[in-house]
């Protein structure tokens, strides 16, 4: 007997478009933005390759998916600030 799968709001949907564009805009320009201030000694890191650590494009993509899906979670819940 095969199952089925439900389709609920809980359940991952598999990274679309707009998700690829997220990722990919934020690991770009974030890590870029960084690199002008460690430039102007803002800040610095104490292992950087190129002025950034290499985590650090995939931490600004992964955060590039993660606001957008959490701001929808919050408008469709009717939360307030």
């Amino acid at each position: 007997m095969a199952r089925q799968h439900s389709h609920n709001s809980t359940s991952r949907s598999p990274p679309g478009l707009k998700d690829i564009m997220y990722f990919l805009i934020a690991a770009i320009t974030g890590p870029s933005t960084e690199a002008v201030c460690i430039y102007f000694d803002a800040w610095s890191y104490s292992n950087p390759t190129f002025l950034i650590p290499l985590w650090l494009p995939i931490a600004w993509g992964l955060a590039g998916i993660a606001l957008p899906r959490l701001s929808r979670c919050f408008v469709k819940s009717g939360g307030s600030a």
